[in-house]
């Protein structure tokens, strides 16, 4: 096997046609294998869709039967943080962008019927657990500007018309891969996904791919007035992660 990826969770390595996505000892818990679990049953519910996604998928188990990873079969590509945009391969990659979007619209509620996998609150469960994970990163004032923005937004939230979709959860420039001419070959690591403000991925757009790319895919989709500024909501709080 050839080590072919490596995260905070979990190695990928390549063995002939297929990836493997293994958990690091220390990770293998409830939490991480529930999530590689419901990973693969969202990869095999969406295979008879159109959408750039790893195929062939099944979980991986150890020597004492618990589930440690998961296989799918290799996806040929380049990771778009190693990519070298022209301005036509820039295009290439936009349109491909805009039609995972448009895809991803089109199958709204398939999540809740896919999955039995509660709503998540992404600014007061996922950003106050990473506060709280990572208090000794931030001053006491800083702590207070984040739960500040937090809870202005999640007034604001209550009068906008939000557009919720299965969204990816995790999209950054290692997540997606690319061919020689910029097109996606792959949307990979789903292990975030959730039933949710669509949003929040596109905030990941913003954030890794630049305005540019936004600028497309929103000038291309009927998203109601108030996205832009959940966008930026969203990527305003993406330095928790790092």
């Amino acid at each position: 096997m050839k080590l072919i990826g490596t995260g905070k969770f979990a190695n990928v390595f390549k063995s002939n046609q297929y990836a493997l996505k293994i958990l690091h000892d220390h990770q293998i818990n409830q939490v991480n294998t529930l999530k590689i679990q419901q990973e693969c049953i969202l990869l095999n519910a969406l295979k008879k869709t159109d959408l750039p996604i790893a195929k062939n998928v099944k979980v991986i188990v150890n020597e004492l039967g618990i589930v440690c990873g998961m296989q799918y079969k290799y996806i040929n590509g380049i990771e778009v943080k190693n990519f070298s945009f022209s301005n036509q391969t820039r295009k290439n990659f936009n349109q491909s962008l805009l039609k995972f979007f448009k895809q991803m619209k089109t199958i709204n509620n398939f999540e809740k019927n896919a999955l039995n996998k509660k709503k998540i609150d992404i600014s007061k469960e996922i950003y106050i657990n990473l506060i709280k994970k990572n208090e000794q990163n931030f001053s006491i004032n800083k702590i207070n500007q984040i739960k500040s923005n937090i809870e202005k937004f999640t007034k604001k939230d209550k009068n906008y018309k939000i557009e919720t979709s299965l969204i990816h959860g995790d999209i950054n420039n290692k997540n997606i891969l690319v061919d020689k001419n910029g097109f996606i070959t792959g949307v990979i690591d789903w292990s975030e996904h959730m039933q949710n403000d669509t949003a929040y991925d596109l905030a990941g757009v913003l954030v890794y791919f630049g305005e540019g790319s936004l600028k497309y895919i929103l000038n291309h989709m009927n998203y109601s007035e108030e996205m832009d500024e959940r966008i930026n909501y969203y990527a305003s709080m993406e330095y928790l992660f790092r």
